[in-house]
């Protein structure tokens, strides 16, 4: 295992991801996927067979979809799109949250893999900002999930409270409907 820090390794991310695909690393992991120029390091990584994690700071994962898009360089946004869904596997978003005992936090996930929803999805520029409707229909199938299905599932483990995790949800009445239907 290689490890280049940027500063006293490298110059930058971007020469770092270029070090090494020139090394024939197997994986790399890419500290900051939020310059243009790092994100097109990256998907010349993925294009020559590597695999690629990194880790962008977005809230959820229709953010950082959204902002990989964005901060694609290309002439055409749905070539874009389409390099996208080639390169990417899946989108795993994170937040902790406080326990119902107390003490330390709890973590709840969203799950973005790459089924033919998500990549219908992405494709489709209308939809491509909601991703959610793709997560919940893809869970039992392909393992999938919202915030607020990871919310349901620890309020049921009796990890979170009820009153937490509606006022966490991004449909707090769809969330309460699920817990108490």
């Amino acid at each position: 295992m290689t490890q280049r820090e940027v500063g006293s390794d490298t110059d930058s991310f971007e020469s770092g991801v270029r070090a090494a695909i020139l090394q024939d690393a197997d994986a790399i992991v890419v500290g900051g996927l939020e310059q243009p120029a790092v994100i097109e390091a990256a998907f010349r990584a993925v294009e020559a067979g590597k695999l690629v994690i990194g880790r962008m700071v977005a809230p959820d994962a229709n953010a950082a979809i959204r902002h990989l898009l964005q901060r694609i360089e290309c002439d055409d946004q749905q070539s874009a799109r389409l390099r996208v869904v080639e390169a990417l596997h899946a989108v795993v978003a994170q937040k902790l949250i406080p326990r119902q005992s107390g003490g330390r936090r709890v973590l709840a996930t969203q799950l973005l893999y790459m089924t033919p929803y998500i990549r219908e999805a992405i494709l489709d520029a209308g939809s491509a900002d909601n991703l959610g409707d793709a997560l919940v229909r893809g869970r039992d199938q392909y393992g999938t999930q919202t915030f607020d299905q990871s919310l349901a599932d620890l309020v049921i483990a009796g990890e979170v409270s009820f009153d937490m995790a509606v006022k966490l949800a991004a449909n707090p009445l769809d969330l309460e409907l699920q817990l108490r239907g």
